[in-house]
């Protein structure tokens, strides 16, 4: 079996579709502060609902570095092209709404790669077609006697 990485994800928004890379240094800091937070006593639903300032931050930081490519964002009258300098004026709450969006989509994609690996690698044989070829309409088949039993 060969390594598949996944390579890009598409975020919709807004009717626009962002495309993004691995933002590696933005994961590894979201992921840090993440850690961080479940060490201080926070739930994970805690880190949801509540999320403190500089993991906000992250998020941004990971949409920045991640967005490759966008398609219907649109200026005044015509498409904004995607560049550094337009990504970081996007407003801060729809980068971080998009960057959730990457990383539940790349979770997802992940998982069905999982699950993809996992039945390829299955050891339980597929079952047997089920042989109906020796059912009988009129009740069970009959068995065949032995010859010397039926002469008797």
């Amino acid at each position: 079996m060969a390594y598949r990485p996944i390579l890009t994800v598409d975020v919709e928004h807004e009717g626009a579709v962002f495309t993004f890379k691995s933002p590696d240094a933005a994961m590894s800091k979201l992921m840090a502060i993440t850690q961080r937070c479940l060490a201080d006593g926070m739930s994970e639903a805690d880190v949801d609902l509540r999320p403190p300032a500089d993991l906000l931050e992250a998020l941004s930081d990971i949409f920045v570095e991640g967005v490759i490519g966008w398609t219907g964002v649109e200026g005044e009258s015509k498409p904004i092209e995607c560049n550094g300098g337009t990504k970081r004026v996007i407003p801060f709450a729809d980068k971080v709404v998009i960057a959730q969006g990457y990383i539940a989509n790349y979770a997802e994609l992940e998982a069905g790669k999982v699950a993809s690996a996992e039945a390829d690698l299955s050891i339980t044989p597929p079952e047997a077609p089920v042989d109906d070829s020796k059912k009988t309409t009129d009740g069970p088949a009959k068995e065949k006697q032995p010859k010397a039993e039926a002469e008797e």
